[in-house]
């Protein structure tokens, strides 16, 4: 029997195919598979879930038999609201409190990022994004809508400071000329991939070009805990909340995404919000919500962590020391290598690194992007998978996504195998390497966060 339009596209998308696979690979472990795989290609804080959460959980969550029920509704509990309200109330600074009214749980923020698109836009019409951008955004944003994800480049253009407004501008007019009507702006704030916040200047000017073209701002703050580096030159993180949208926008125009999966390492909780003062696009999300609830007991779970505020201070102190450790681990091996990366982010998991260097474009007759995907084979023979720039929409081949928040052997491990062999040759010792970067305190110190964590 042949399957429907839509049914046929999803068939090919394949969406899961990545996932399949990493179910058939051999993880890299230090003593029982050294030559397994090292996964750089999720967003996950692992060593931080490994810890003190899972304690925590197995510890503190009583389920009551009503959680097998129904219960609440789609939207998530009186209780997960209540309590999420009071988190962001206190963590995100918002310049009107946020109300119970004001949030609607799904089962995760991708579900919510699709429901958005679904609520904002018409077949045909475009979301309008910066490059890069985190990758899985095209299949969130496209495979049920039919809508797209429209790309903006800045060539030379800070895309963190004002002057970021003249490329998008230019983008969201070109997009209307090319036949797609851009209804809203999605940004990451904190940045993925880059790891770079938005200054408030910045965010208020996209909140002005929202308002001269009446589309929606749709900031996912998914990462806005996860701040690793304490350094006074990097821009802080300060939420699209916090900022005073009168005779700016509309606050119907403006709305935020965040969940548990990064700054809490749960991303197996399925659990996700959105933050929004227009009632009918709350109406709308908790209709669409019927499609993908969160689970009542994952719902018990967070409302349980977020309701012990002196929990979430202590595992987000950790997980952040931990993060800074291994942020630095990497920076500074990278930096010994020779191999640039993109120096301005403070927060999330990961590192933009560029190795257009050793893309060889005589090979392939001067295509960049088929080089990056023959250099990204050549990682993936030495079994270390990242996340390339082509996926990412970068503007230029040759960067690559890598996670620093995976377990401490596995990032020694895939740094060793690409960056020492595959790049600098294999001329030192991991533990030269490392004494030689004066890192050998740092290891031992990072050793001892990872345990306690």
């Amino acid at each position: 029997m042949s399957l429907s339009r839509r049914g046929t596209a999803y068939a090919q998308d394949a969406l899961l195919a990545k996932y399949e696979l990493k179910e058939q690979r051999k993880a890299y472990n230090k003593t029982e598979c050294p030559d397994g795989w090292v996964d750089f290609s999720n967003a996950e804080n692992r060593f931080a879930a490994n810890g003190i959460l899972i304690h925590f959980i197995n510890n503190h969550t009583p389920f009551d038999p009503k959680l097998c029920r129904y219960y609440q509704g789609s939207r998530g509990t009186q209780r997960l609201r209540i309590t999420m309200a009071n988190f962001l109330n206190n963590r995100f600074h918002p310049h009107s409190p946020v109300n119970v009214a004001e949030i609607t749980f799904a089962a995760g923020v991708t579900p919510l990022t699709e429901t958005l698109t679904a609520i904002l836009t018409n077949p045909g019409e475009g979301i309008l994004v910066g490059r890069p951008i985190y990758g899985s955004f095209k299949t969130d944003i496209t495979t049920t809508t039919e809508s797209h994800l429209v790309y903006t480049s800045f060539s030379t253009t800070d895309q963190f400071s004002p002057s970021c407004i003249s490329a998008y501008e230019a983008r969201l007019l070109a997009s209307k000329e090319e036949g797609i009507p851009i209804r809203a702006l999605l940004i990451c704030n904190p940045h993925n991939p880059l790891g770079e916040c938005y200054p408030r200047e910045t965010l208020i000017a996209l909140l002005q070009f929202c308002a001269k073209y009446s589309i929606h701002l749709i900031s996912d703050e998914i990462y806005a805990l996860s701040i690793f580096d304490p350094d006074a030159r990097k821009t802080p993180f300060t939420s699209i909340l916090s900022i005073d949208l009168q005779e700016i926008i509309s606050p119907d125009l403006v709305h935020v995404l965040y969940g548990t999966s990064k700054d809490f390492a749960a991303p197996g909780l399925r659990i996700g919000c959105l933050i929004s003062r227009n009632t009918q696009i709350i109406r709308a999300t908790e209709s669409l919500a019927r499609f993908h609830p969160p689970s009542n007991f994952s719902d018990a779970i967070v409302a349980e962590i977020l309701e012990d505020a002196a929990f979430v201070d202590e595992f987000l102190r950790r997980s952040n020391e931990g993060l800074r450790e291994m942020y630095f681990l990497v920076r500074n091996m990278l930096d010994e290598a020779g191999i640039d990366y993109y120096r301005r982010g403070n927060a999330g998991f990961f590192l933009w690194v560029d190795l257009s260097p050793y893309l060889d474009l005589e090979a392939v007759g001067g295509d960049g992007w088929e080089t990056e995907r023959q250099l990204a084979k050549e990682i993936t023979d030495a079994r270390v998978d990242l996340a390339r720039g082509e996926s990412y929409g970068s503007e230029t081949p040759g960067w690559f996504r890598v996670i620093f928040s995976v377990e401490r052997d596995m990032v020694i491990e895939g740094v060793k195998r690409y960056v020492m062999g595959y790049f600098i040759g294999d001329t030192k010792s991991l533990t030269d390497l490392l004494r030689d970067l004066g890192l050998s305190t740092r290891l031992n110190e990072t050793n001892a966060i990872s345990a306690a964590i």
